[in-house]
């Protein structure tokens, strides 16, 4: 049984997740989904997880699972697969808790100790944690005390960039926030201004409207309000399209596990731009499938989108070497080879 936010949701978990239907895995498994977040207001997200918690216990009496494989993240998130893992240890079924969330330290260094004991006990009393990075498996094992962690990457798609590519375009996905480092982008697109007055900075995603509207108010203040193009959250098809069409990726962020759309940018063969942080350099190795600069670094990224704008021999040899390096070792067969044998293991 697989608890996970629902498959139409935005963010990286969703995008992980969605891969596993019609799957490798699904022929390996007999698995059964419940969805326990999904996008909308406070009422709908309730309505939510109080059907999930029903329907987990109907298919406790009717289907009794072997494992529970629970995909977590942070905050509210942890807190709602609770029950999960406590219904899992009271009735001896296996629980593995696949973490996504990005600030492993800040989650337990900044909780009270009675919450430090809580989540401790939680992730103690998992068969085994699934982390994203070997970092975040050694801050699994040295500040919570497990020994049941195991490192499965995300994985990214393969695709061709298209004919029709939009030149001195520079995409961003995800999240509008501060914290994905979007307050910086109008400053960084002003210093790209100076050298490429046509560059526009495509960023697709959502965010509440107090950060989307300061975003907003910072490219009226920097003057590239033109330059600035904001199409809203985009999946499937037209998210693919954009890709194809971009010319590099960006993604200026101050906290990420392993972003799952730089390795989506990487499989559609762009260059990418990005901060040296969490996950990212083992994803991007700097000046061969592209650059890393400090996050709030503005003249270090805009030199970086600079430079792979107007050199598009270099563009081409980093986006070749990001696509192949995806295809060698984020694939979603070694991702779901490497899910499968942690199933084995618990068997």
């Amino acid at each position: 049984m697989m608890i996970l936010p629902s498959f139409e949701a935005r963010g990286g978990i969703a995008s992980v997740v969605r891969g596993y239907r019609g799957s490798e895995l699904e022929k390996r498994y007999d698995i059964r989904y419940i969805e326990t977040y999904c996008d909308g207001g406070k009422a709908a997200k309730l309505c939510k997880a109080l059907a999930a918690y029903l329907r987990f216990i109907r298919e406790l009496i009717v289907f009794r699972p072997d494992m529970l494989h629970i995909h977590s993240s942070f905050g509210a998130s942890f807190y709602r697969k609770l029950p999960f893992i406590w219904a899992g240890a009271l009735l001896k079924i296996p629980v593995i808790n696949h973490v996504h969330g990005s600030e492993i330290d800040r989650f337990y260094r900044d909780a009270s100790n009675l919450e430090k004991k809580l989540k401790k006990s939680a992730f103690q009393s998992c068969a085994a944690v699934i982390a994203l990075t070997d970092s975040w498996k050694k801050c699994f094992e040295d500040t919570w005390q497990l020994q049941n962690v195991s490192v499965v990457k995300n994985y990214g798609r393969l695709t061709e960039q298209s004919e029709n590519w939009k030149e001195n375009t520079v995409l961003f996905l995800g999240f509008l926030s501060r914290l994905k480092g979007c307050m910086d982008i109008p400053k960084i697109a002003s210093l790209v201004k100076r050298e490429i007055p046509e560059g526009q900075f495509v960023l697709a995603g959502s965010g509440n409207a107090a950060e989307i509207r300061e975003i907003r108010e910072l490219a009226a203040q920097y003057g590239v309000q033109d330059n600035l193009l904001f199409p809203g959250w985009i999946t499937g098809g037209e998210k693919e399209k954009m890709l194809q069409e971009a010319t590099l990726f960006f993604l200026p962020s101050y906290t990420e596990a392993m972003p799952v759309s730089i390795l989506e940018a990487m499989g559609c063969g762009l260059s990418v731009v990005s901060s040296d942080v969490g996950g990212i350099p083992q994803l991007v190795e700097h000046g061969r499938n592209g650059f890393l600069c400090e996050p709030g670094d503005a003249e270090a990224f805009a030199a970086a989108i600079v430079q792979l704008l107007q050199n598009p021999e270099l563009r081409e040899k980093m986006g070749a070497a990001g696509r192949e390096f995806v295809k060698a070792e984020y694939s979603l067969q070694k991702h779901i080879d490497c899910v499968s044998q942690i199933y084995e293991s618990l068997f």
